[in-house]
Parts: C-alpha cells; structure tokens; sequence
C-alpha cells in the first residue's frame, strides 16, 4: 500500500537525542512536508535537508530565524533542491521581514513569511478540507510566480487565516 503525502512535524534536527540521525535513512524518504520548530536553517540542519529526497516544503519557527546568514543559506538550498516549493517562516505573532533582510531573499519566490498563531486550529482545519497554512503559502508563493503579486519583494502573507477558524 503506498502512502499519499507525510508530513513530519519535528522541534530539533536531533529527533532522537544523543543519537545521529541518518536522514537519507528510508523512514525519511517519503516525508514531503517537515516542520522545523526550535532550528534555525543552520548549514547542519540544511544539509540534513538536503538528504530527504521527497521533502517539497519546510517551514521553520521565524524567531529562531535570527540572521540574514540563515535566510541566505536558505536561498542556496533552494538553488540547489528546485523540488522544494515552499519555505515558510512561521510566526505566532504578526510579522513582516525584518528590514534587513537581503533583498535576494525576499526576490527568492518560494520563501513565505506568515502567521499562524491558532496552530491547532489551523491543522483540525487541514485535516478536515486540506485547507491549512501550507496550502495558503503555497497558493502565495504560486501568485508570486506568476506576477499575480506584482512586487517582487512582497514575501509575506498579510493577516492570519488561522484566527477565523472555528
């Protein structure tokens, strides 16, 4: 039986402490979305990346996000691994980028900054209409592509869906 989409929500790289996790190991094979709570795109956690051959979309927590020489290493990954189509800087709180932030991270289309502060409530709502944060950036990243979005800094998705979920 194959299995549709695996998505990984995981609060460090070190999922198992004190061990070192092998991610081009099969188990991981499959994961197609992975959720990066406390890591910040470090050149470890983006080379452990790199080894997941059906990640498409990762998202990490935007305040462990804390210099601009992570957001460029998240540029070269994504030069690198085309197949990923989404990165996400996550928030509880509103949030832009801030304003020094380089520009060619901001041009890089697949980068989505958003606010998701009712989390759970975001992912009852993506199990039941497979409508959820992912889906949102995903959807702004594609308007990006085509110019729907006309500036090409605009990286962030304005307002938090997650707040009128029931």
């Amino acid at each position: 039986m194959a299995l549709g989409l695996l998505s990984m929500s995981s609060c460090s790289i070190n999922l198992f402490p004190g061990a070192i996790v092998d991610c081009t190991h099969p188990v991981f094979s499959g994961i197609t979305h992975l959720e990066m709570c406390d890591s910040a795109p470090t050149t470890n956690v983006l080379a452990a990346l790199q080894s997941m051959p059906g990640l498409t979309h990762v998202a990490f927590n935007a305040s462990m996000v804390r210099f601009s020489m992570h957001l460029t290493m998240v540029v070269e990954f994504l030069s690198v691994r085309t197949s990923v189509r989404v990165v996400v800087l996550l928030s509880v709180n509103r949030l832009e980028p801030p304003a020094s932030v380089p520009k060619e991270v901001m041009r890089e289309p697949r980068i989505v900054w958003m606010t998701c502060a009712h989390y759970i409530k975001d992912w009852h709502q993506g199990t039941l209409t497979g409508e959820d944060y992912w889906v949102r950036a995903e959807s702004f990243v594609s308007k990006r592509k085509s110019g729907e979005i006309e500036d090409p800094l605009l990286c962030w998705i304005e307002g938090d869906a997650s707040e009128f979920l029931p």
